[in-house]
């Protein structure tokens, strides 16, 4: 079963990033995923869209290998594997022919998939392996040896949309792969996703529990409250932090549902009212009486009581 939720009343920006995101857990669950690059690397994980400023437009929870034949012939997809059926998933709520750009790493880069989406006007640029892309002269142990920043580029049609393969000398050699672009523009989106996570992991909230819906509750809830502090930011005159802003969501929430101090108090808040109250303390005789020296016996009563003066008798 796949969990997908999709958000479409924000409007999207124009450069959208794919990656996963982990729901940490410690409790025993057949959900759980290891993932080593992340900072929490065991829990549930989700793959997730989001723009360049962080904002969430849509997610899914990974539950197995998808395979539902209805879904496919329902919104006429062809069936790319279950990593490419979670690309094609979660570009559902992109809106086609507007030109959006789409950014991946190599987990999820394959051609036929890069190719159907180009036919929907969304462009898209993400790492590749050498053993996925055959045929593609990027040789590693050359370009080693040639100095910081040098790129080669390479071009093929697939399907009548053309291709592009760049390998590019960095501290290792990177290939990239785009349907729009090629060795130029250097710049790259791909770190929505991780701005996300930053946000999130700042001020997370944490509950013990080992719940597994309540942890994905919490982590969803987490993920709103950062979406709805994207949106405020874009607000004129904005001044909340983002911690500021979580302490002002929830005083609103505690708040909203406080009953009146005003009016007619129920028969429960009268008794508790009246427990709080003292009740009246007995005559305390004066000094001159006391110390005459007539013997003042003490009278016995069933209620104890102590001396507020000690040592005077």
């Amino acid at each position: 079963m796949i969990t997908h939720v999709a958000v479409t009343s924000i409007p999207m920006e124009e450069c959208i990033s794919l990656d996963e995101q982990i729901c940490p857990i410690k409790a025993r669950s057949y959900m759980k995923q290891y993932l080593p690059m992340k900072p929490h690397k065991w829990g549930y994980k989700l793959f997730v869209l989001c723009g360049s400023s962080g904002y969430a437009y849509d997610f899914e929870f990974y539950t197995g290998n998808e395979n539902n034949s209805f879904e496919k012939l329902f919104y006429s997809e062809p069936d790319f594997g279950s990593t490419g059926n979670v690309v094609v998933r979660l570009t559902r709520s992109i809106p086609i022919n507007m030109h959006y750009k789409l950014y991946f790493d190599n987990y999820y880069t394959s051609i036929p998939v890069m190719a159907f989406l180009e036919n929907r006007r969304i462009h898209t640029v993400g790492t590749f392996r050498a053993n996925r892309f055959f045929g593609v002269p990027i040789d590693d142990k050359s370009m080693l040896k040639k100095p910081r920043g040098t790129s080669e580029e390479f071009i093929t049609v697939y399907e009548n949309v053309p291709i592009t393969a760049v390998g590019w000398r960095d501290n290792k050699i990177v290939k990239v792969a785009s349907t729009y672009v090629g060795e130029v523009p250097t710049d790259k989106h791909m770190g929505g996703v991780d701005m996300m996570d930053s946000m999130i992991g700042r001020y997370r909230i944490s509950i013990r529990t080992k719940k597994w819906y309540m942890k994905c509750f919490y982590h969803l809830l987490n993920m709103t409250l950062v979406n709805s502090w994207l949106i405020y930011k874009k607000l004129p005159g904005h001044k909340l932090t983002l911690a500021k802003f979580k302490e002002e969501v929830s005083v609103s929430l505690c708040q909203q549902y406080k009953k009146p101090t005003r009016g007619r108090l129920s028969s429960l808040e009268n008794q508790l009212i009246k427990k709080k109250k003292r009740k009246p303390t007995a005559h305390i005789p004066n000094v001159e009486i006391r110390l005459d020296g007539l013997n003042h016996w003490p009278h016995w009563s069933t209620e104890r009581r102590q001396c507020k003066k000690t040592g005077m008798y």
